[in-house]
């Protein structure tokens, strides 16, 4: 793309934003400094898989208020993201709960498939449940809760980066 004045949309470039713009899109950037990246490559790092797609749920639950990821029919890996690429999703409702995403770095598909969605439920109330390693578990029941969703979750070491398109940064 030689040629190219700043400021200027190139038009196979502008054909990729009209299409995304037709969808929902939202936008992330993996910063160099994220901790996945050392060892995944030593030869040149890329972003791992499941960052590119903890980045798209993040965006797709955002603009679904209350509903969760239950499923992962369909994902394609289609080109390696390079720390500090910007990745534009755009994403549509399909049949059902099913919502068909495409990411794009560039003009480049990168990674494009579906998820499902679903209703998020609350946590059951505090129950005990018996302990199968003591020598009577069901004395034990009475002092092994069972974890909650939340207490599950494991604590972000870094900020998520994404951001609607169109939204101030």
């Amino acid at each position: 793309m030689s040629g190219v004045m700043p400021g200027v949309v190139p038009d196979e470039m502008r054909n990729v934003m009209l299409d995304v713009m037709q969808d929902t899109t939202g936008l992330f950037c993996v910063p160099d400094d994220h901790p996945s990246l050392p060892g995944h490559f030593s030869s040149g790092p890329i972003v791992p898989g499941v960052v590119l797609l903890d980045e798209v749920f993040v965006l797709i639950l955002a603009a679904n208020p209350g509903q969760v990821v239950v499923g992962l029919p369909s994902v394609k890996f289609v080109r390696p993201v390079l720390p500090a690429q910007c990745v534009v999703v755009s994403w549509r409702a399909a049949a059902g709960q099913r919502i068909t995403f495409t990411c794009v770095v560039a003009t480049q598909t990168v990674l494009h498939g579906s998820v499902l969605l679903g209703v998020e439920v609350p946590d059951p109330p505090d129950q005990m449940v018996p302990d199968p390693r003591s020598p009577d578990p069901q004395a034990t029941a009475a002092k092994t809760p069972v974890p909650k969703a939340q207490d599950l979750k494991v604590a972000e070491t870094w900020a998520p980066s994404c951001r609607p398109v169109g939204q101030a940064g």
